[in-house]
């Protein structure tokens, strides 16, 4: 398990529900009325201040953050160009689109928007395409590259560039960085992307302290509900059960995704319901271009070893995955191969 510092484990959650939570410099009150929506990597943030009863921005924002995290990306554009907005929402109206574009795997188009933008939240989406559209030799470099933003004078003020500094650290299964660029918990992503982390790390009882947190901000919230069940499956088979039905709700009321069928797989995989969890994935690999997603195809491969299936069944599935796929799933697989080959070699040459 990562060893993270105590300091860092603990900020988050030591001193209770701070005043506020930041929402790109500005301040959520506890008191005041907030609508919340998600966005890639199971970020959402508060809406700003109120004008009668009604947050400014709610069509644009809503609609995008609705469409942007459930990978329905295609209609963002429209839907973010639709009308007039002020100055910062067309800021986050940049940034929402090129995320939506980097959910797209457009990684030319976030590169070539990213790197020429002064705003360090898209350099920073432009070295994640960087990161995701690079052979493995190269990304080290790329992580230099996002250190060396990290060091600019905008980084300490800047919520999004430290998510999007977050989620290109855990792609680099650094998760001492990645913590710390969210572990003050400013914003309800950076909450979110905590409880991701401490899952990681075997902290369940950091991940329960911090989804709280998350909770008191806004609990009818698709963020908290989603990571609600993401804490539910870690917790093991009754949190799992909890877990289908939150994600069910979801399911009913945005429709079926890519990703919320992984989720419920994995729910049901945690409770024993293998031939849900299959029926899931099968839905994903037939409508949702799951033939293609590396974490449906393992998914697969776990659920079918389950279910007692032949290894031809499950061969050419792992044979995508080898091919194509740099995922831990794979790299585990081929160095326990490669150990088990060794100790057979072994014996032969004993034998011999």
């Amino acid at each position: 398990m990562n060893q993270l510092s105590t300091e860092s484990q603990n900020t988050a959650i030591s001193s209770g529900r701070r005043p506020g939570v930041r929402n790109n410099g500005r301040r959520w009150s506890q008191t005041s009325c907030t609508h919340s929506a998600p966005s890639t990597g199971w970020a959402t943030t508060p809406w700003p201040s109120m004008r009668g009863g009604r947050p400014r921005g709610t069509s644009e924002r809503s609609i995008s953050f609705r469409v942007l995290h459930f990978v329905s990306h295609a209609p963002l554009t429209p839907c973010c160009h639709s009308r007039p907005m002020a100055a910062h929402l067309k800021a986050e109206r940049e940034e929402l689109v090129l995320r939506a574009a980097l959910g797209l795997k457009q990684y030319d188009r976030v590169i070539s928007e990213g790197s020429s933008s002064s705003n360090p939240a898209l350099r920073a989406l432009a070295l994640h395409a960087a990161y995701l559209s690079s052979a493995p030799e190269a990304r080290p470099g790329v992580v230099d590259s996002l250190k060396a933003l990290m060091a600019g004078p905008d980084a300490a003020s800047n919520t999004s560039l430290q998510l999007v500094a977050c989620h290109i650290y855990l792609a680099a299964d650094m998760l001492r960085e990645a913590l710390q660029c969210v572990h003050h918990g400013l914003t309800m992503e950076h909450l979110a992307m905590c409880v991701q982390i401490y899952i990681r790390i075997d902290r369940l009882d950091l991940a329960k302290q911090t989804l709280d947190l998350l909770r008191q901000a806004d609990e009818d919230s698709i963020l908290a509900q989603l990571t609600s069940a993401y804490v539910g499956i870690s917790g093991g088979r009754s949190g799992a059960e909890d877990a289908v039905h939150l994600l069910g709700g979801l399911s009913e009321q945005y429709g079926p995704s890519l990703m919320l069928l992984n989720v419920v797989a994995s729910a049901n995989i945690v409770g024993a319901r293998y031939d849900a969890a299959e029926a899931n994935l099968r839905e994903a690999v037939d409508e949702f271009g799951g033939a293609e997603d590396a974490d449906t195809l393992v998914n697969l491969v776990v659920v079918m070893q389950h279910l007692g299936r032949k290894r031809g069944d499950m061969e050419k599935y792992i044979s995508v995955l080898k091919s194509r796929c740099d995922h831990p799933y794979v790299r585990g697989l081929i160095q326990v191969e490669g150990a088990l080959e060794r100790e057979g070699g072994k014996y032969a040459t004993a034998s011999a």
